[in-house]
């Protein structure tokens, strides 16, 4: 907003605005505002304020009461709402089916398959085994610290509890996914739904609103502006899942109040298809499927694809007729809808870039067949896109893959290394040839990789989802969640039988056995493996009888079973 006035009429303009935008809030200048100042005094009805404040302390506290209560460290209560959660996703089925239809045009099974469909099995998983997950993990003991017990054990993180914020692209799984996780490790949980998916973001408030306690599980609504609210909080921890811009605005956040992240962002998850293959018709499906799942807006999707030579034709051939198979229907064909309109337009405009380049070939689709006014985005393959194209350069998260041929596998790999952003969140690899997988694992760092076949990998509970460097850090998924969302505590137990003839303790020089001791324990106890009490108990007893007898007999007797501890030192060094 831009003004020019005296005094008194500016004191009255910041008040109206403060009224609207509730001051400390950053105002854009959207357009040149023109008005008379003289009718501002007439004004009677106040503006009204804001409704999407948000208060935080309100929101958290219901969560802090369960810390108080110690309720979330029992394996009921985590059961129990676990339970719910799944009570909630089958019970509403159908209508989290059409939230995800109206939101990103999925089709049912697909969004059932690909979103809530996961988190029920999840459940069922990490039910089988959170028993065993709770408990304590003993540990051996090292000599010195005899007589002792150690173990780690899996803790709930701190209060208020964890936060999850969520993307548009898969609004149900990348929320309530986390969530699982996090309650199943003790946590109460807040789940911030993206604005843009905006039908799933209120259907899941509702129900989360029906089903769950506040004090276990709350969904916020809102943007930017309650986002930024809610990481202002310190948290046990917070998850989030987006682009790589928006993952350092929440990296710098939590940096504030020193809250652990995990980020789950994406890139350009590159595909290369080795001539040392078999059977290009199934490549060719599986290529499709990998770049057109959830229209492209998967955080690992493939992004582009690198063909060898020897195989680029007959490949090339049958991936165009894979997508006449797979979404030959246009417009009508199964295939959903960039979840925003801006989205749809950016795919066009990268599209057109690309059109004008003579070396560039449509394979099929083009910006022709798209229809960015009802989000829908014609499957297409771009053939040597330019690499300071936008479709090169930038994340494309839609339905168009840009295709490149190599002459070598030497060639695609230089390509990945050093043409195209770093720290991938997937890379993918058709071969046969072990050499050739190994060779790419091995050079190229990526969050995961997957051998022929493509975005599986996202759908084992038994792997982990995240990724490295610019693509994120820490972990989430089945036993990874619970591992995420802990806090693993040491604890030793110290028992008070004996002090080890105070050998620990000053002065040192007062007894020649003292120091002769301490110095093998020093020296040579810290390199003997960890022994466990149960399996060498004759040599703890030797140990214990040994030191036992430092305060016990004489100075000769000790003198002489210092010199056994010397020699014995070098025996088990060799163990």
């Amino acid at each position: 907003v831009f003004f020019e006035g005296n005094v008194t009429t500016i004191r009255m303009v910041k008040l109206a605005l403060m009224q609207v935008f509730l001051c400390n809030h950053i105002v854009k200048v959207m357009s040149y505002v023109a008005f008379n100042p003289l009718s501002l005094p007439r004004m009677r009805k106040p503006l009204k304020p804001r409704q999407s404040i948000l208060d935080v302390e309100a929101v958290a506290e219901p969560m802090r009461q369960t810390h108080a209560s110690q309720l979330n460290q029992e394996f009921k209560w985590r059961k129990q709402n676990l339970q719910k959660i799944k009570r909630m996703i089958n019970d509403n089925r159908q209508e989290i089916c059409d939230a995800l239809r109206q939101d990103l045009g999925k089709e049912p099974v697909e969004a059932w398959s690909t979103e809530a469909g996961p988190v029920s099995d999840e459940i069922d998983f990490v039910l089988k085994r959170l028993h065993a997950w709770m408990k304590p993990n003993k540990v051996s003991t090292p000599i010195h610290s005899a007589i002792g017990f150690s173990q780690t054990r899996k803790v709930p993180l701190l209060e208020p509890g964890v936060l999850v914020v969520g993307p548009s692209n898969y609004p149900i799984l990348l929320t309530l996914g986390p969530a699982v996780g996090s309650i199943a490790a003790g946590n109460p949980t807040l789940i911030k739904p993206s604005e843009i998916s905006s039908a799933t973001a209120k259907l899941l408030h509702d129900l989360v609103s029906r089903y769950m306690d506040p004090s276990v599980l709350q969904v916020v609504q809102g943007g930017a502006d309650e986002t930024t609210q809610l990481l202002q909080q310190s948290w046990g921890k917070v998850c989030f899942t987006g682009s790589t811009h928006v993952g350092r605005l929440v990296a710098e956040a939590t940096a504030q109040t020193l809250t652990p992240s995990i980020l789950e962002l994406g890139g350009k998850a590159p595909l290369y298809v080795d001539n040392a293959i078999y059977n290009l018709d199934i490549v060719a499906d599986r290529l499709i499927f990998g770049k057109t799942l959830n229209t492209g807006q998967t955080c690992v999707a493939i992004d582009y694809v690198l063909i060898h030579k020897d195989v680029a034709d007959k490949l090339l051939d049958l991936m165009v007729k894979a997508v006449e198979k797979q979404f030959g229907g246009g417009p009508e064909s199964e295939l959903g809808r960039m979840v925003q309109v801006s989205n749809a337009q950016r795919q066009v405009q990268m599209l057109q870039e690309v059109e004008q380049c003579n070396q560039t070939q449509i394979l099929c689709g083009g910006s022709q067949e798209c229809r960015p006014e009802e989000r829908y985005i014609a499957p297409t393959i771009v053939l040597n896109p330019p690499l300071e194209s936008r479709l090169m350069k930038e994340e494309i998260f839609g339905p168009v893959m840009a295709v490149r041929i190599v002459a070598s596998r030497e060639e695609a790999k230089q390509f990945i290394q050093n043409k195209m952003p770093k720290n991938p969140l997937a890379l993918y690899i058709f071969t046969s040839s072990d050499e050739c997988y190994e060779d790419f694992v091995r050079s190229i760092p990526a969050g995961c990789v997957c051998r022929n076949d493509a975005v599986v990998q996202f759908g084992n509970n038994q792997l982990p989802v995240g990724g490295i460097g610019t693509s994120g850090w820490g972990h989430h998924r089945g036993k990874y969640s619970f591992d995420s969302f802990s806090h693993e505590r040491n604890e030793f137990h110290r028992s008070l039988l004996t002090d080890m003839g105070r050998l620990r303790y000053h002065p040192f020089h007062k007894a020649k056995i003292k120091a002769t001791v301490v110095q093998f324990s020093i020296k040579h106890l810290i390199d003997i493996p960890v022994l466990h009490l149960r399996s060498r108990w004759w040599l703890w007893s030797a140990v214990l009888g040994g030191i036992l007898g430092s305060s016990i007999f004489k100075r000769d007797l000790l003198n002489g079973i210092a010199s056994v501890l010397e020699r014995t030192a070098f025996l088990l060094r060799g163990l």
